[in-house]
Formats: structure tokens, sequence, C-alpha cells
């Protein structure tokens, strides 16, 4: 009879244990949900402002998936960025303003002409290695879409670097030289 009432007083300890564990790995398993939810949410956001192409929202949804290898794993590895409604152009149809303007005008000369007629915007981030604390950095705005697109900086994922479709590039050239600065 001892030895009944053992076993009964471990089963019961057993299934209290197996409950609480469950109960506890829910609680996690919901935790994990709502925190991967806001990142991804803030994600969004971010990419929105920074106005990023595909291949840059791919690349920070690919580091905010990081802690969940298998949600990473269901991420594609790469996306086309495309001029909108080209499909077939993929992404070596765009090119920085350097490679656009060789031979023309400096990019320095070019990009402040860009400012100045809006499609480009600066913005700033703080940094370590800048003597101010300060890095700038260039982004391609709602306007500018039209003639380029915004890729994340292979430097830094925090800022973008504007890259131009080069199917436009003439016509960028144009608003280029008739802004100059």
């Amino acid at each position: 009879m001892q030895d009944l009432s053992k076993q009964h007083f471990k089963d019961l300890l057993d299934f209290r244990f197996k409950k609480h564990r469950e109960e506890r790995l829910k609680k996690v398993i919901t935790g994990h949900y709502e925190n991967a939810k806001y990142i991804f949410e803030a994600v969004g956001v971010a990419a929105d402002v920074l106005r990023c192409s595909d291949s840059g929202r791919l690349a920070m949804l690919h580091k905010a998936a990081s802690p969940w290898p298998l949600l990473q794993a269901a991420l594609p590895t790469y996306t086309v960025d495309a001029p909108t409604g080209k499909e077939s152009e993929g992404s070596k149809s765009h090119a920085a303003i350097k490679d656009i303007c060789q031979g023309i005008m400096s990019a320095v000369k070019a990009n402040k002409a860009l400012l100045k007629v809006g499609l480009l915007e600066q913005f700033e981030r703080p940094s370590t290695s800048a003597p101010n604390g300060i890095k700038t950095y260039k982004s391609v705005t709602a306007k500018g879409l039209k003639y380029g697109l915004n890729v994340t900086s292979k430097e830094n994922v925090r800022e973008t670097q504007p890259h131009w479709y080069l199917e436009t590039a003439d016509e960028l050239i144009e608003i280029i030289k008739a802004n100059g600065v």
C-alpha cells in the first residue's frame, strides 16, 4: 500500500511539473512571437522611411530573423531591383551616380544638383568613427524613385546608397546639367 501512494505522489508531481513546463513554454513561445511581430513591424517602418529597394528590405528582414533560423530559412535569398513596371531589367539596370556622370561632371556636383531639385535628400546617423560623431548619407526621395532606387549600403546596413536607373540616365543627366550648382 505504501508503494502505491509513493507512486501516486510521484505521478502527481510529474503531472504538475509537465503542466507547469507546458505553461512556461507557452508563455515563452507567445513572448517570442510578440517580440518577432514588433521587430518585423519596426523593420517595415524603417524600410519605408529609408525607401529601401526590395533587396534592401530583404537584407533587413534576414538580419531581423537571425534569432529564428526556421523563419530566416523561409525568406528568399535575393530579389531583383528593377524599375517600376520593368520585370526583365534585373539588378544590373542601375548604377551609382559616379558611374553615370563619369566624364561629364563629378559625383559631388551631381549630388548637389540632385539635392537641389529634390531627387535626393541627406540623412544623418550616429557614428563612432566620424570626427564629429555624425555620419551623413544620401537617399533617393519619393520624387526621385522615378529615376533610381535606394540600395542598402555594403559598409553599413543602417544607411542607403542612391543608385540610378541606366534606362533614365540621359534624362537624369539633363536634370543635373540644368540645375548644376
